[in-house]
């Protein structure tokens, strides 16, 4: 969290961006009252595969390895024909579920991320696979020129620099655009903006957009949809897949363009057992895969290497994401935590419990100072793409994590694992993306205390605002 939660407060917002927050609305505001609410600030998935997003249920049983896990979820990838429409799919997804900035891992045609009516932000993080020696030049080469198709999707503002907005959370929030709790619609007669009351986890807002009011049921307004549109931003970067797809040259090269570039890499590192035992031994199942598709290379990886000579690869890159971590030890997470300015690890919690994998190291993570986020994978290892859903799964097997950490793993740690200045907190200066949930019947008491009953409940997000427009309620 970038502040402490405010009871009863109130979000200020004109157009895009947040301008106030506080527990007194600005003379000639009219406050919409959300109710008993926290305001959150918009989610951030830090960690992405959208493309399954069309599945129905997870690949593979519990319990099964990575490698056999990896050979089904091959043969459930979608064809050309369906893979723009699950891409769209798990977009609105993400939004019906409060998450409003998504780390995409990017392996398909730029096309597929020109969609229609609202989207979350995103940082698409172009895959590169290439693990002999000999691919690594044209596995550069193609990922290059990926990087320049994606520019297409860049507006100027956007190429220019890497900054979104942040925000915090409101508890109890309400915000100033114009709406009533009960969803009737402003009259339009404060042009100058609207407020929005209620409970802020780490602040609240009030909305500029007098004119045409937004609903409390989430409803927006004719026309929000197109400005959405207009007013997405979408980041680029690279993620060198795994130790197991890219040879550490193709991974020095492509570190090396991220640096020059300022974008941020993305890397499954330490995700599995086989992985460590094809670092250090060269063989196993990994081994097998690679040998089977024809792309072994035995003279690839040193023998006795390990996911912190990995590390040490990444430490050039101005932002670097650490995916999943499940087996790091404690020297490797002591190293990332004296590069806690630029890297990240991400956990996938509920993905880390489909694999069975042993106890994640977030305490020692945390106790070491490495900053921590949350991704959800995709729907191949998960049930859905809910960051929310992923928090509660962090409070329920962690209870000595306090909620405001958990609730930071969800929000600003991923803003700031991607270099984006203006998303994961609701402060002044930030975007307006906020998510307001319900908080369960009974609750009571301080604002931390109210966040810890939100994260100990099964209520779902409620209304959602991206660039300060109130989206169409969506089954999530």
């Amino acid at each position: 969290m970038a502040a402490p939660p405010i009871e009863d407060g109130i979000v200020v917002f004109q157009g895009d961006r947040i301008t106030r927050i506080g527990r007194q609305a600005p003379a000639g505001v009219e406050v919409e009252d959300l109710g008993d609410t926290v305001l959150l600030p918009g989610m951030v998935n830090a960690h992405c595969h959208l493309e399954f997003s069309y599945l129905g249920r997870k690949v593979g049983r519990t319990g099964l390895s990575l490698p056999d896990w990896i050979r089904q979820a091959i043969e459930k990838r979608p064809g050309a024909d369906k893979i723009g429409k699950a891409i769209a799919s798990g977009m609105e997804e993400s939004l019906a579920n409060g998450v409003t900035t998504v780390a995409e891992i990017c392996r398909t045609e730029t096309d597929a991320y020109r969609v229609e009516g609202p989207c979350p932000r995103l940082v698409l993080l172009q895959e590169s696979i290439g693990f002999s020696q000999a691919r690594a030049a044209s596995a550069l080469n193609a990922a290059e020129n990926r990087l320049e198709e994606l520019h297409s999707l860049l507006r100027p503002s956007d190429a220019a620099g890497n900054g979104h907005a942040a925000a915090a959370p409101t508890v109890n929030g309400s915000h100033a655009n114009g709406s009533r709790a009960n969803g009737s619609r402003a009259n339009g007669s404060h042009a100058n903006g609207k407020a929005v009351n209620g409970h802020a986890i780490n602040g609240h807002g009030a909305n500029g957009h007098g004119a045409n009011g937004h609903g409390a049921n989430g409803h927006s307004p004719g026309g929000a949809h197109s400005s959405i549109r207009a007013d997405h931003r979408v980041r680029i970067g690279v993620s060198p897949h795994a130790p197991y797809t890219a040879s550490p040259q193709l991974i020095r090269e492509l570190v090396s363009v991220a640096a020059s570039r300022g974008m941020p890499v993305a890397m499954h590192l330490a995700e599995s057992p086989e992985e460590l035992l094809l670092l250090q031994e060269g063989r196993g199942p990994f081994q097998e895969i690679l040998e089977e598709r024809g792309m072994w290379d035995p003279w690839v990886i040193g023998r006795g290497s390990a996911p912190l000579d990995y590390l040490r690869m990444l430490t050039r890159a101005p932002k670097s994401l650490v995916v999943h971590g499940n087996y790091l030890d404690y020297s490797e997470l002591a190293m990332m935590a004296r590069q806690a300015g630029s890297m990240s690890l991400v956990y996938c919690p509920r993905t880390h419990a489909h694999f069975k994998h042993q106890p994640y190291p977030l305490a020692a993570a945390l106790g070491l100072g490495v900053p921590v986020c949350l991704g959800t994978d995709s729907r191949a290892s998960n049930p859905d793409l809910s960051i929310l859903s992923e928090m509660r799964e962090v409070a329920e097997r962690y209870p000595s994590v306090p909620p405001e950490t958990i609730l930071r793993m969800g929000t600003l740690s991923g803003a700031e694992a991607l270099g984006l200045e203006d998303v994961g907190a609701i402060r002044p200066g930030a975007l307006a993306d906020m998510v307001a949930v319900p908080l369960p019947k009974g609750a009571k008491g301080r604002p931390a205390e109210l966040l810890r009953a939100l994260l100990w409940c099964e209520e779902q997000p409620e209304t959602v605002w991206i660039g300060g427009e109130a989206l169409e309620p969506i089954a999530a």
